[in-house]
């Protein structure tokens, strides 16, 4: 797996993170089961929100908090009134994002379903707001968020496959699978056809990543770098932002990593280029988007400055490749939308992180183990509040 033997994975203590980033495709397939086995269910409950102004607040703290950051554009073009808000921001001022006139969709990403934000984020919205609705997806059948709200007449919980609670210390697979579960259940009915064919498209070039294309990132991932850049549009900021961190945890910060916009990249942060810097490009299928991608690729290769340029890509775009060290390409003859090609990016992100922790002699299945950073966060106390 990845090209290493069990034995060898267990002695890397990487055993749950390599089999949680190999499992996606397999999780994903479950989650579209999962989908068309509640689909009737789910546009029932979706059916009571078509009278009143929703706006859908969609919440979650570290990796969680980046399913909504990439879901919320996205959605924007399914016609819903929709945000994304890292509920260790809603919990420090619950007032400032929750009004008790709005009508609201709370939608609630968790791996465990036991952190102390998430949990306080449901109670102030609860509290805060008069017609509230909720939608928990979530990995753990076990955890408080699915346990409280299951039998509460206006929340939807859905649950990921077991499988998908991860048990190494970064979240690979719950990330994806919670994002393309809400990913499915809020897209247009009449878009949904073209949504799953693009789906099932992206399944099977993942797989192929994981079982065979993973050669060309190990070799990015023992090339000594110390500054790791990821760079996306839109959409596809929200999976550079997950990128940037994957590679942070894993490498217990042993590493600096950064995340930003094409267009943001030019407003200070390309300050942080050197002789040690690796740029990752999640280049855009938009055709529009895809020019500021674009243009920044070539100004970075002009520059000749920061030591590696990788360009990750859905089509296969014989101009790029001469801008940058390494083209890593789906090669899909299809098209398809940023938020479908985003998880095969983020895969190939997954697999440069675990080969870059083994690389600085981290174990992957909890690289930080004296515990200054922890599973599921500990140490954090939660106040009343009262709304003046």
């Amino acid at each position: 797996m990845l090209g290493f033997t069990r034995d060898e994975i267990n002695n890397l203590k990487a055993e749950f993170t390599i089999n949680e980033i190999a499992q996606q495709p397999k999780m994903w397939r479950e989650v579209l089961k999962l989908y068309n086995g509640l689909s009737a269910q789910i546009k029932t409950f979706q059916a009571q929100l078509q009278n009143k102004p929703y706006k859908y607040i969609l919440v979650g703290a570290g990796t969680s908090e980046f399913v909504g950051n990439v879901l919320f554009e996205y959605l924007k073009t399914q016609g819903l009134n929709v945000v994304s808000i890292s509920t260790t921001d809603i919990v420090s001022n619950p007032g400032l994002y929750f009004q008790s006139d709005q009508p609201t969709v709370l939608i609630s990403f968790a791996r465990s379903g036991n952190s102390p934000e998430s949990q306080a984020t449901v109670e102030y919205a609860k509290q805060l707001i008069n017609d509230l609705v909720q939608i928990i997806i979530i990995c753990n059948k076990e955890g408080q968020l699915a346990v409280k709200n299951h039998d509460d007449h206006k929340a939807l919980v859905l649950l990921l496959p077991d499988a998908t609670n991860d048990k190494s210390f970064a979240m690979t697979s719950s990330f994806t699978s919670m994002l393309l579960y809400c990913l499915v259940a809020l897209t247009k009915e009449e878009n949904h056809s073209q949504l799953e064919q693009e789906i099932n498209n992206i399944i099977n070039i993942v797989d192929n990543i994981i079982n065979n294309d993973y050669q060309a990132i190990k070799k990015i991932a023992h090339e000594d770098h110390r500054r790791i850049i990821f760079l996306g549009s839109n959409i596809l900021k929200g999976y550079a932002q997950e990128a940037h961190l994957k590679v942070l945890e894993l490498s217990a910060g042993e590493v600096t990593t950064f995340f930003n916009s094409s267009l943001g990249f030019r407003h200070g942060p390309k300050s942080v280029v050197n002789n040690k810097s690796l740029i990752v490009f999640f280049l855009s299928q938009n055709a529009y988007t895809r020019q500021y991608d674009l243009d920044l690729l070539k100004e970075i290769a002009h520059d000749q400055v920061a030591k590696t340029i990788v360009v990750i890509d859905h089509l296969n775009d014989k101009n790029v490749a001469k801008y940058c060290h390494h083209y890593l390409t789906n090669d899909s003859s299809s098209e398809t939308n940023d938020i479908v090609a985003g998880l095969s990016y983020i895969v190939r992100a997954q697999i440069y992180a675990v080969y870059k922790a083994i690389w600085l002699n981290k174990t992957p299945d909890n690289p930080c183990p004296t515990g200054e950073v922890n599973r599921v966060v500990k140490g954090v106390t939660i106040y009343p509040y009262q709304n003046k």
